[in-house]
């Protein structure tokens, strides 16, 4: 399926499967596409997260920028 340079040491693959234009790609099966968080975050994260939450969730709710837009013009240092 894939090419490969003999050069000892170098390998160069020109596969034909791949996600780039014209590879061919591989079959997905749905039962692996699992995005599951496996891990358990110290309680010092998620409040940390929560807070950062709220934050977001209130600037939505007020119809604010999700960022803060600075009102003071930047004006670079001159040389």
């Amino acid at each position: 399926m894939c090419k490969k340079n003999l050069f000892y040491g170098t390998t160069m693959h020109d596969c034909i499967i791949g996600f780039t234009l014209g590879k061919i790609r591989p079959d997905m099966n749905p039962k692996f596409l699992i995005n599951n968080q496996w891990w358990k975050e110290p309680q010092a994260v998620q409040l940390e997260n929560n807070i950062n939450y709220l934050k977001y969730i209130e600037r939505l709710m007020n119809d604010l920028p999700v960022y803060k837009v600075s009102l003071e013009p930047f004006i670079a240092n001159l040389d």
